[in-house]
């Protein structure tokens, strides 16, 4: 096993075939470790980062990723992370099963070789969590450095049956009849249609209306919403036509008439769904157009034979009237025997209860609105 250190973006763009190969070798269905989402990332939210990419690689044949950069904290520590922090969901290192606990072996060496260049490693939301937490911990030993684990973010699942009327069947009575008054409802009173973006010319338009719509439903509650930053905004341009390009897009719009009235992002891959974010009218909360646009997106992933939709981050109600079941993961940081990385983790640690609190704020607000 050979690990093989890449600081330079030229060179990273030569793993980008290779790149996602691994990831069907492995089997795994993330759209958030994908090359194109990692990269455009890299693009838009990659200032003042260092590229910390490591790429194992057996019988010369590459074998793992570990996609990280190394970023400063504004109160001073220099952290080791994912690539992706802040717009994706899930992360992890990657490797062959068989060679898992060899290649993160082999990832931790080169790591700790590097440890004057970082205060902390900061692994959030781990996909292969007690994987990659015993074969990481076993890698460690009892050199000084310390892993500590924590609870991630709760992430409903919803397991997809084979056909449409067997999820519905699924449901609670109440939430079965609701799917279907409400669909019938618009189609009686509007001039109903449902659209999937296909071609790169109809991206910009129905990004337009998610992002007017998520944004008139969040003004509702005196509260920005997260996709108000230009940045943002630039950055899903960017990546949906990325996406777009390798089948993986599924950008969903409802119009009653000629109107938007509801837009969902989600994307595919392998046999999975993600919803990303949604934007619905809040005018038109009588007719739930969200439930009715949701009800659309789960019969498609459906149609497509996907086996799962991923609601992704978040405890909020309505995905569990949809049918999901939580699913739990990880966060990893390895603390170094330095006052530096403990003040790190310190500062980690406040991080996560600060943000914690602002969570429960912004669902107490959107309950009682």
């Amino acid at each position: 096993m050979r690990v093989r250190l890449v600081e330079e973006e030229a060179a990273w763009l030569g793993l980008r075939e290779v790149w996602n190969t691994l990831l069907t070798e492995c089997r795994i269905s993330n759209i958030f470790l994908t090359f194109e989402w990692l990269h455009t990332w890299w693009q838009h939210f990659g200032r003042g980062k260092r590229l910390f990419l490591l790429a194992a690689e057996h019988d010369h044949r590459l074998v793992g990723l570990a996609p990280l950069v190394i970023s400063r904290r504004p109160w001073g520590p220099r952290v080791l992370e994912p690539m992706g922090a802040g717009v994706a969901d899930y992360h992890d290192l990657i490797a062959l099963p068989g060679l898992a606990e060899e290649a993160i072996a082999a990832f931790w060496a080169e790591l700790s070789s590097h440890s004057r260049r970082w205060d902390l490693l900061h692994l959030p939301q781990i996909c292969g969590s007690a994987a990659t937490a015993g074969a990481l911990g076993q890698a460690i030993g009892d050199d000084g450095y310390h892993l500590h684990q924590s609870a991630g973010d709760v992430c409903p699942v919803l397991d997809l049956p084979a056909t449409w009327e067997e999820y519905l069947s699924s449901l609670s009575r109440k939430t079965r009849m609701n799917v279907r008054r409400y669909a019938r409802l618009l189609e009686k009173e509007f001039d109903t249609s449902y659209t999937v973006v296909a071609k790169p010319e109809e991206v910009g338009p129905a990004l337009n209306a998610l992002f007017s719509l998520h944004g008139k439903r969040w003004r509702r509650q005196g509260l920005p919403g997260v996709l108000v930053s230009k940045r943002r905004r630039r950055f899903h341009r960017e990546l949906a036509l990325a996406l777009l390009e390798r089948g993986w897009l599924r950008l969903h719009c409802l119009h009653l008439g000629d109107r938007p009235s509801a837009a969902l992002l989600t994307y595919c891959h392998g046999n999975r769904h993600f919803y990303y974010i949604g934007g619905f009218d809040p005018d038109l909360d009588r007719y739930s157009v969200g439930t009715v646009l949701l009800s659309q997106c789960i019969r498609s992933a459906i149609e497509e034979e996907a086996h799962q939709f991923d609601f992704l981050r978040g405890a909020e109600r309505y995905k569990y009237r949809m049918g999901a079941r939580d699913v739990s993961y990880l966060t990893l940081r390895v603390t170094q025997p330095k006052a530096r990385s403990r003040a790190a983790l310190a500062g980690f640690s406040l991080g996560d209860r600060v943000i914690g609190a602002g969570k429960r704020w912004v669902q107490a607000r959107q309950a009682s609105g």
